[in-house]
């Protein structure tokens, strides 16, 4: 191609999953890509899972400003889009970390409103331990029930020394739950977040200015709304050793395809690759 091109494409949904694999071979293997369409919204399993939901929320002074303000729209909106059957907790944090409540409250209830006075009423001021946020969050996640899909929502601009401490404790104790990261302000720490929503399996948005804010939160919020498949695993049949990417992989989420690499060995193909979840 000598130019250019903007392809639009509407893919056609179930009320299930719905997978397509493309291969192509190359001197050093196959390569495979599967790409596999969330359910029909509303219906069958597009319904989504239920989900216990930790917001943590940047207020030290480096999100003095716009910062905060976008900040709090962001969660504002986050919580208009929860559910009766949902759950959810709040921590805010600068040198240290204040709870909304001490467990998980139900989103049916008059604590969602009281939250949406708690959010309003937070200002930005003192030091940003992200480290100590995130270790509170991260024990909270591990008492809390497993009968929803449990996630963190990250709102932050990322200000913090020892990057490395941060995503070995993502590593080595998120379990189960699902880390999504919200950059906040004009020079977040794009390199962290990405690396935090990666390891986590979550997803990574930026809000860089006013004028584009409000948009880029909506779609940051409808990606990762509601998951309508988790704990995804794939299962190769024939076919012992091969590369994949992501791994492990991400949920699946209503509105938003997933898409996965692999490359195995030259001329090898499996005849069944069998994609293994959770829906309800």
């Amino acid at each position: 191609a000598d130019r250019d091109f903007h392809l639009r494409w509407r893919p056609y949904l179930a009320s299930g999953p719905l997978p397509a694999v493309f291969t192509e071979d190359r001197e050093d293997g196959r390569y495979i890509l599967l790409m596999l369409l969330p359910p029909l919204a509303g219906h069958g399993a597009g319904r989504g899972l239920s989900t216990e939901t930790l917001f943590v929320l940047d207020v030290s002074g480096s999100m003095d400003g716009p910062s905060i303000e976008q900040a709090r729209t962001a969660l504002l909106a986050a919580l208009d889009r929860l559910r009766p059957a949902d759950t959810f907790n709040i921590l805010a944090f600068s040198d240290s970390v204040r709870e909304f409540r001490p467990a998980f409250v139900p989103a049916g209830g008059g604590d969602l409103e009281e939250a949406r006075r708690w959010v309003r009423s937070l200002k930005a001021d003192g030091g940003t331990r992200i480290d100590i946020a995130l270790g509170r969050g991260l024990a909270m996640m591990g008492a809390a029930g497993p009968e929803r899909v449990q996630r963190i929502i990250f709102l932050t601009d990322g200000a913090v020394d020892d990057e490395d401490g941060i995503l070995r404790e993502v590593r080595a104790r998120l379990g189960n739950a699902r880390l999504h990261t919200l950059g906040i302000g004009s020079a977040p720490n794009r390199h962290l977040m990405r690396k935090m929503a990666a390891a986590g399996r979550g997803v990574c948005e930026f809000i860089s200015g006013t004028a584009t804010a409000e948009n880029r939160v909506d779609a940051f919020l409808v990606r990762i709304d509601r998951p309508v498949m988790t704990d995804l695993a794939l299962e190769w049949e024939g076919i012992g050793s091969h590369e994949i990417y992501p791994s492990p992989l991400p949920d699946l989420h209503a509105g938003e395809p997933l898409f996965v690499s692999a490359r195995i060995g030259s001329g090898r193909f499996t005849d069944r690759l069998t994609l293994k979840g959770r829906t309800t």
